[in-house]
């Protein structure tokens, strides 16, 4: 598949953001083979460029550098297992590995790699509930963490549970609960964070 964003005014709106405005393309072939009814193999292969228009590049040292903008280029390879025992039970878990350069100066530079998994038990014929949980770990290649003095390089790991019910309220409208939590352990203090919430809403599909 393919997707297009366009951020670049959606950040100039608040005071401090806009140079987070950005245009980015993704492009993420995939392969499934099914083994049989129960067990399906998938595997992706994603492309991304994503080009700031208010963020200057930096060079190898992390200064910045007027006249220039940051300009990424992102792969990532996926690999999951989608497992279907019975007709009520679905399970999914899987792999990810990418990797970003940064086309100026290959300051941005990191490389990550994680696992997820998805269960879901529907209910009856309006329920089902839902179990997620993931893992990635972050390490870059030259961007240090600019709050320390040892010159330690920036790296987070970031793990997410999250457990969701479904109701189908009729043919395309569906109340959804969700409570979930996500902590980050970062070699930057400013990152390292946890965070945990409840939502629910509706979502209506045609």
């Amino acid at each position: 598949g393919m997707t297009g964003a366009n951020y670049l005014e959606d950040y100039a709106r608040s005071a401090g953001l806009s140079s987070l405005d950005n245009r980015s393309l993704r492009i993420e072939p995939g392969l499934s083979w099914r083994a049989n009814r129960a067990v399906e193999l998938l595997g992706s292969v994603a492309v991304e460029s994503i080009d700031y228009r208010a963020r200057p590049a930096q060079t190898e040292n992390g200064d910045e550098v007027a006249g220039t903008t940051t300009e990424y280029r992102d792969a990532e390879l996926r690999v999951s297992l989608r497992l279907t025992p019975g007709e009520r039970w679905q399970a999914r878990v899987g792999l990810s590995s990418a990797d970003r350069s940064d086309t100026y100066a290959n300051y941005g530079d990191f490389n990550s790699w994680g696992g997820w998994f998805v269960v879901n038990r529907t209910l009856g014929s309006k329920h089902q509930i839902e179990l997620a949980g993931s893992m990635r770990d972050l390490s870059h290649e030259k961007a240090v963490v600019s709050t320390l003095e040892n010159g330690q390089l920036r790296s987070q790991r970031v793990q997410r549970w999250i457990g969701r019910h479904t109701q189908k309220l009729n043919g395309i409208v569906r109340w959804i609960s969700e409570i979930g939590t996500q902590s980050a352990d970062s070699s930057d203090p400013e990152l390292t964070h946890d965070r945990r919430w409840i939502t629910t809403g509706f979502e209506i599909r045609r």
